[in-house]
């Protein structure tokens, strides 16, 4: 009985080992934006994307004292935007930040569709946090639910982009 006792508890020790490493932030470095390819989004783009390689931040992130790098790429009405932070928990308080400081009714995220912390502008934008990272995709003059499977969709590519270059 002892020795069953003694098994229960080194299983319950190595799972809950496993979770504490399943649980540990990973860390996206800035010097990889370019390897997200954000002109080569599948079902986003309608023609040739234009870089603007100045992070023209209209979301004052660059003000931002965690704020570390981003990048924006750009089309016509379409946008994506990927801001760094030094961490998840500042990359959090900058969107909050940001929601409290634009006109834009910025609201929270409450289904599945998108996988962890989100927002959005109705049929406009969507706002993820991945680890340090928030990531921005916008249609702008969109107004139907077709705009809204293209920024999820573009969204939850970018979250699984991000995702798997972090370290």
């Amino acid at each position: 009985m002892k020795e069953y006792i003694f098994l229960i508890l080194v299983l319950t020790f190595i799972i809950g080992c496993e979770n504490e490493n399943e649980k540990k932030e990973k860390f996206f470095n800035p010097s990889q934006l370019d390897l997200l390819d954000l002109a080569n989004i599948a079902g986003f783009w309608d023609e040739e994307a234009i870089f603007d390689t100045s992070y023209n931040a209209d979301a004052n992130f660059k003000r931002h004292k965690g704020f570390l790098k981003g990048i924006i790429i750009y089309n016509g009405n379409k946008s994506v935007w990927i801001s760094v932070f030094t961490d998840q928990e500042t990359a959090i308080n900058a969107m909050e930040i940001r929601i409290n400081d634009v006109e834009a009714v910025i609201e929270t995220g409450t289904s599945e569709k998108i996988q962890g912390r989100w927002w959005f502008v109705k049929n406009t934008a969507v706002f993820v946090n991945k680890w340090n990272t928030i990531i921005e995709v916008v249609i702008l003059g969109g107004n139907n639910e077709d705009v809204e499977d293209i920024l999820y969709n573009t969204a939850n590519e970018l979250v699984r982009r991000v995702d798997t270059i972090s370290r």
